[in-house]
């Protein structure tokens, strides 16, 4: 079927891969997808504050977002954040995604680990990691995958 096919052709991308650089704060991401996803989180409407996923300080705007985001460039050893909220400790990277836990966004929660997400398919999906299940395999290289995107 044609969800297949696409599946099939995105995973395909990944034995080919380009890097893709952000141009605001340097970051590499290896896929298209990500490149398009990682460029949102430099978005800033008028009324909103800009995130810092590595340490959670919030930005009026985006050039003082940048120049913060150069300490962290410098700065490697930043792994852990602890949330404002809540206080539990996470990967930096993960912040800003358990931040939407707290604007009542994600309802569907791990009963193993504790994380959310938005729709219970991705609960599902992410069921897999605690199971071990990989479902999918690519007929290329064989790879197994727990789901069809790879």
């Amino acid at each position: 079927d044609f969800a297949r096919l696409e599946a099939k052709r995105n995973h395909d991308k990944v034995h080919d891969v380009k890097p893709y650089r952000c141009k605001i704060c340097g970051e590499v991401l290896l896929k298209l997808f990500q490149y398009r996803k990682h460029l949102k989180i430099h978005i800033v409407s008028d009324n909103k504050t800009k995130l810092c996923v590595k340490c959670g300080e919030e930005f009026q705007t985006e050039e003082e977002y940048v120049e913060h985001e150069k300490m962290h460039l410098e700065k490697k050893d930043v792994n852990q954040v602890q949330c404002r909220i809540c206080s539990q400790v996470f990967l930096a990277k993960t912040l800003q995604s358990h931040m939407l836990i707290h604007a009542g966004k994600k309802e569907h929660l791990c009963h193993i680990c504790g994380r959310a997400f938005l729709k219970k398919a991705y609960l599902e999906l992410h069921a897999s990691i605690h199971t071990g299940e990989m479902k999918y395999s690519c007929e290329t290289c064989g790879r197994r995958f727990r789901s069809l995107t790879g």
